[in-house]
């Protein structure tokens, strides 16, 4: 793949109507674009001033420009957009499987040390008294 190219419209462009049932012909009588798509800040309309004769070969009155200042900032990426929300929900339940696991994990060592603390102190106890036992013997 080659790098990534920007490109942006000249602010006098428009964007090119046509007859929805035959976007190749001309509409020599068509409305007035202002009046049916009215400009916004980013979109002027004007009819089809040539005609063309197939779609995909039309030549536009309007030429794009390459800003490179654009392309530099960013990345191409090639990962699909299909799943893609299924594919984060794996990653948000894997995360949180893994959070879960980790304090499953961090309890049952906790209970671990609890039961060998215990088992410590038992054996503690007995040994005094096994040892106040023999005391008492003799």
């Amino acid at each position: 793949m080659g790098p990534l190219r920007c490109y942006i419209k000249d602010t006098e462009t428009g964007a090119v109507l046509a007859a929805s049932k035959r976007p190749t012909k001309l509409c020599p009588n068509g409305p007035d674009p202002l009046t049916v798509l009215p400009p916004s800040a980013m979109v002027s309309w004007v009819w089809r001033a040539a005609k063309c004769q197939a779609v995909g070969r039309d030549v536009s009155a309007f030429h794009f420009l390459e800003v490179p200042e654009i392309a530099q900032c960013r990345e191409m990426s090639t990962r699909s957009t299909r799943n893609c929300e299924k594919r984060l929900q794996e990653i948000r339940d894997a995360a949180k499987a893994e959070e879960w696991r980790q304090r499953v994990w961090a309890s049952l060592e906790a209970e671990q040390r609890h039961h060998e603390e215990q088992q410590r102190h038992r054996a503690e106890g007995w040994a005094n008294l096994a040892y106040l036992l023999e005391a008492r013997k003799n």
